[in-house]
Parts: structure tokens; C-alpha cells; sequence
């Protein structure tokens, strides 16, 4: 028997807003989604999408502290 069919559109709308830097919570507020929904698709999309560049943009990185 096979799962619950992904919900594109929400998982393509929840990169967009990771990209665009909103938390987690904001992000599952604005979307009407679980806070784990949004975890699980920013998760499968940064293990798709593994880039050999170190300097290409890390949607995942944490901001940089300053000295």
C-alpha cells in the first residue's frame, strides 16, 4: 500500500519562504502546515541537492557572528 501522495506546490512554497530566510514556525504559520512538515521538506531538499561548491549560497548555513 502506498503513502500519502507529496503536496508539490506546499513543498515548493516552503523553499521559497526557507530561501527568503523565515523561520521555521513562520513558515508552517503562513502555510497552514506542522513545524515537522516544513523540517522534513527544507531536510529532503538539502540532501537532493548537495553542491560540490563550498561558496554557492547555503540556505541552511547559520548567520555569521561578527568578531
Amino acid at each position: 500500500m502506498k503513502g500519502r501522495m507529496p503536496n508539490k506546490t506546499l513543498h515548493n512554497s516552503i523553499i521559497q519562504l526557507t530561501m527568503q530566510g523565515v523561520s521555521i514556525s513562520g513558515i508552517a504559520s503562513a502555510l497552514n502546515c506542522s513545524p515537522s512538515t516544513v523540517s522534513k521538506v527544507r531536510r529532503s531538499y538539502k540532501a537532493n541537492h548537495k553542491s560540490s561548491d563550498k561558496d554557492q549560497f547555503d540556505i541552511f548555513a547559520q548567520p555569521k557572528q561578527k568578531a
